[in-house]
């Protein structure tokens, strides 16, 4: 099987700027927060958790994925606030071995809010049914 490098990147090519807007919105808004004190930094952190995701996977705006994202999230803040919290320790412990355990424990926490987030979609009842290959 012929590996095609263009193939590989594939996925960054319509939604490189948007991706890249969208991180750099968050990171703004979640800093403003925390300026204004940490309880709202924290707070618009776990609100706005699932910008990068909504825009790779229904290829959002950055701001509409901002505004899908603070909608997504409502009910779920002490949720995301609570995996955010064992996630900062596993990433701590994931340094303390060595520096060789980083690579897992950042693998496992961005999955971690990947099924999040593919959870939440699922329970509001906005995820595509895949149909069945019969």
């Amino acid at each position: 099987m012929k590996v095609d490098f263009r193939y590989l990147v594939s996925g960054f090519s319509e939604n490189y700027v948007h991706i890249i807007l969208a991180n750099l919105i968050v990171f703004a808004i979640i800093m403003i927060g925390f300026i204004m004190l940490i309880i709202p930094g924290i707070i618009l952190s776990c609100r706005l958790a699932f910008v990068s995701y909504l825009v790779m996977d229904k290829k959002m705006e950055p701001i509409t994925a901002v505004e899908e994202s603070w909608r997504l999230t409502k009910g779920y803040g002490w949720t995301i606030f609570a995996m955010g919290l064992v996630s900062f320790f596993i990433i701590i412990f994931g340094l303390l071995m060595l520096i060789v355990g980083i690579s897992p424990a950042i693998m496992w926490v961005s999955g971690a809010f990947a099924t999040l987030y593919n959870d939440v979609l699922t329970v509001k009842g906005e995820l595509p049914e895949i149909p069945d290959s019969e």
